[in-house]
């Protein structure tokens, strides 16, 4: 194993990785920059939390569609001019929200956040496949870890900037900036310069048989199955927090757009705080699977029972506090889970295999804001926490159970190592 130093130093002189980093973090920027301006927009438009459910499923559907079917070409082309591509993509869009937010229509907000949400659903997966290609595997642990970490620093400066500015600039200089973000992430992700390609599909393997492929892959791997299986139980109960969320800003204590800033910021702090322990974490130990199984079915278990008493309180201040905690936990899913995949799938199908695993977890994450759209104005914001509070106790519960026979079967394996 190398020594505590050498990966940190490795990863911060890293051209490649500081490219993704940088590009990540602009693209991430971008996206709550806009996030927090559209939900006021939204919510001052209509008033309804049905609606600010729609906001969320129009960008995610296309997402779940995009990265359901189009897995094979993020194995069969650069996974690096495909997230260019996206990024371009998404920089037209931010210009179209300048030109339609005038005509004050939710219907054409939600059209261009769908078009968003689908060239998301090809750059995350191309994403997380590019890492393998430009990182070693001793770093992976601490590479996601740093990632995940600076993606919610990203987001932290991003919705307070949004929520303090939304009230002084116009929504048009806030999708303008949103726009320039993505043209300067596209120009960092073109001088990445990958040490490996991917392996092209052969030519006699249909499209459908290789989406298929994918698919195989997952079903061999409890390892992958559990990895994907706490993407979605998080997916799913984030997806109602995200909608309390607002609520309870908005409505409960009558906070404001500022307010909004205040608890995204809460919210971006926990999850930088969670990200720099983990990776303290991971400095002086390898990546194993009973490092996994047992930090992701704490995170699940914490993240769950902070949130819900969250939402209890009546003090606004007191509930930022919790928000900060209950956020600690988000960071590690992500990190844990999506280095398990890196270590488990085969590289000529971790294109696949991660735009497989966005697709499930976006659908739960789409599950989780159609039942708002359902129930989000019968039922009270502190009763809804606590539903989903329970969902992810079981959900917790389960992932333990499966991945303790995993750890107990083969503990004699390497991390690099498939399970069957």
């Amino acid at each position: 194993m190398p020594s505590a130093t050498k990966p940190n130093v490795a990863l911060v002189g890293d051209r490649n990785f500081l490219l993704l980093l940088a590009g990540q973090n602009l693209s991430a920027f971008g996206d709550w920059f806009r996030t927090v301006t559209t939900i006021g927009l939204i919510y001052a438009w209509t008033g309804s939390a049905a609606n600010l459910s729609l906001l969320f499923i129009s960008s995610l559907f296309p997402a779940v569609v995009v990265s359901s079917f189009l897995g094979p070409l993020i194995d069969r082309f650069s996974r690096r001019t495909l997230m260019v591509v996206a990024d371009l993509a998404r920089v037209l869009v931010g210009c179209g929200f300048v030109l339609l937010i005038p005509l004050e229509s939710p219907a054409l907000l939600y059209l261009l956040l769908a078009i968003n949400g689908a060239f998301s659903g090809l750059y995350l997966p191309a994403r997380s496949a590019l890492i393998p290609e430009i990182i070693k595997p001793h770093h992976l642990s601490r590479a996601n870890s740093i990632l995940a970490t600076s993606f919610s620093a990203a987001m932290l400066i991003a919705t307070g900037l949004g929520g303090l500015l939304a009230d002084i600039w116009s929504a048009q200089t806030i999708y303008l900036i949103d726009a320039a973000t993505f043209l300067l992430s596209a120009v960092c992700l073109v001088l990445i310069n990958p040490r490996r390609q991917p392996t092209p599909a052969k030519p006699h393997v249909s499209y459908l048989e290789q989406v298929r492929e994918g698919m195989r892959e997952i079903k061999k791997s409890r390892s992958i199955q559990c990895a994907i299986w706490i993407l979605m139980a998080r997916e799913a109960a984030l997806s109602v927090v995200y909608v309390i969320f607002s609520l309870y800003i908005l409505q409960v204590v009558n906070q404001g757009n500022f307010g909004l800033g205040l608890g995204h910021t809460a919210t971006g702090m926990g999850q930088i705080l969670g990200g720099l322990t983990l990776a303290a974490y991971f400095k002086k130990r390898t990546f194993t699977p009973e490092h996994y199984r047992r930090w992701a079915t704490l995170s699940l278990l914490l993240l769950g029972l902070f949130h819900t008493i969250s939402y209890q309180q009546g003090d606004f201040s007191f509930f930022l506090l919790l928000v900060v905690i209950a956020n600690l936990w988000y960071s590690p899913i992500d990190v844990l889970s999506s280095t398990n995949i890196m270590t488990c799938a085969k590289p000529e199908v971790q294109g696949r295999v991660f735009a497989s695993s966005l697709a499930l977890s976006r659908l739960f994450y789409l599950g989780g804001f159609l039942l708002m759209a359902l129930i989000g104005n019968a039922l009270s914001v502190t009763a809804i926490a606590w539903g989903m509070g329970g969902f992810l106790l079981l959900a917790a519960l389960l992932h333990h159970i499966l991945a303790a026979k995993l750890t107990a079967a083969r503990s004699d394996l390497t991390v690099k190592e498939t399970y069957p």
